[in-house]
């Protein structure tokens, strides 16, 4: 188990420093980078901890018991997660002529708005506004009226609507783009700020405040690239952040122990996923949970048996432990799809698609709309690695879409 554990963490650097080689600092901006620090903390570092500090509340949680076999299946599986990650980005590079220094080359230009703009802004509070404050005001309510325990850890509302419940993400991605507007000056921060802590306080649901917060500190890095080391800082900050919100949704121990909880419990899940399928569900799912896609924008209100997940399910890892809440990851849900086939083609076409969007980026740096629009979707994709599946399209949906919208909008009103 301990080569295992090590050899992990010298083929991760190995990976990693193949990535820099091909995309240079401006790693620290792309969707690369943030696979990457998921990938660190999820299958790099949890190992160490589930090894030498005892960690295994994931595993006792879904009553799963581990063994040296699976363990070490576990960390192999996820390096060729890894390796599937880089060929697809090595491939989308492969015949592309990119200037890997053009964030030296960036200033910060703040957007000029012109009437027009503020007039699609308007139109698009007077349609969101009231549902995402009334959503805001009456969040905690909303909570204890919802249902989590399913396979799929999302919210089932059969009170309400899904699209109510989250109207205030969007009215909280339109108050960024009020800051973004207002070329991020102090006042026009107030009504953000004041959505950040109510969702913070909050504490459900944490990635509505750190989706803003990592879409301000990658636009503080790309346009101020010589401070990447604060950039950096930050990013434990939020981190920590992160942490110290769901300390009081973590069901272990206090001290040191308090750490090991559900927050970041994706090897235990991989652990659990590789050994039951095929094994015990004798199949995958062939991709079938992307069906998903075509169910899940019906609200449940109007269609009160809608399947929780994917409406053609060949198996539910509920029936083989306790999964309620859990994510699968994206190399998970591979796993699940098809085997380490589902691995290969999940893991590549990842990597394809996130260079493309750093590609993008690469020639529309010096548009600053195109900035801010590329630093609002950047932070989602943190769901999608997490979660695996098409969850993150629900997150996408509120968050990013929005400010998407007032950009295509903008041009005609």
């Amino acid at each position: 188990m301990e080569f295992f554990i090590h050899f992990n963490l010298i083929f991760f650097l190995f990976i990693f420093f193949r990535f820099y080689k091909l995309f240079g600092e401006a790693l620290l901006i792309s969707p690369i980078f943030i696979y990457l620090v998921f990938h660190s903390i999820s299958f790099v570092l949890k190992p160490y901890l589930i090894y030498y500090a005892g960690f295994n509340f994931g595993y006792q949680y879904m009553e799963f018991k581990l063994d040296a076999a699976n363990f070490n299946s576990t960390i192999f599986i996820s390096m060729i997660g890894l390796f599937f990650l880089y060929l697809g980005s090595y491939l989308c590079l492969k015949n592309e002529i990119i200037d890997y220094h053009f964030l030296r080359n960036t200033s910060f230009k703040s957007f000029k708005p012109h009437k027009y703009d503020y007039h699609t802004l308007i139109i698009l509070f007077l349609v969101i506004a009231p549902f995402g404050i009334h959503s805001l005001i009456n969040i905690n309510a909303l909570h204890e009226s919802t249902n989590q325990n399913n396979v799929f850890a999302v919210r089932v509302f059969e009170q309400s609507s899904g699209y109510y419940f989250f109207s205030n993400i969007a009215f909280g991605s339109l108050l960024l783009l009020f800051f973004f507007l207002k070329k991020f000056s102090i006042l026009s921060s107030i009504p953000l700020m004041i959505y950040l802590y109510i969702r913070i306080d909050y504490g459900w649901s944490r990635f509505s405040f750190i989706l803003v917060l990592v879409t301000l500190g990658l636009l503080f890095l790309i346009y101020n690239i010589e401070k990447k080391k604060i950039f950096l800082i930050s990013c434990l900050g939020i981190a920590a952040l992160f942490q110290f919100v769901g300390r009081t949704r973590a069901i272990s121990g206090g001290g040191f122990s308090n750490y090991d909880n559900l927050d970041i419990a994706n090897f235990e899940s991989l652990s659990f996923i590789t050994k039951i399928v095929p094994e015990a569900t004798k199949t995958y799912t062939y991709f079938t949970q992307y069906l998903q896609f075509f169910t899940e924008p019906i609200p449940r209100i109007f269609w009160k048996s809608k399947p929780i997940g994917s409406p053609v399910q060949l198996f539910n890892l509920n029936d083989y432990g306790n999964f309620n809440v859990l994510t699968t990851s994206l190399i998970g849900d591979g796993w699940m799809s098809f085997g380490y086939f589902g691995i290969m083609v999940m893991m590549t076409l990842t990597g394809y698609f996130c260079t493309k969007l750093f590609i993008g980026l690469t020639k529309n740096y010096q548009d600053a709309v195109y900035v801010f629009l590329y630093t609002v979707q950047l932070p989602v994709l943190i769901m999608w690695f997490r979660d695996g599946g098409i969850g993150f399209l629900k997150i996408f949906l509120f968050y990013a879409l929005p400010i998407i919208i007032w950009n295509l909008m903008r041009k005609t009103v």
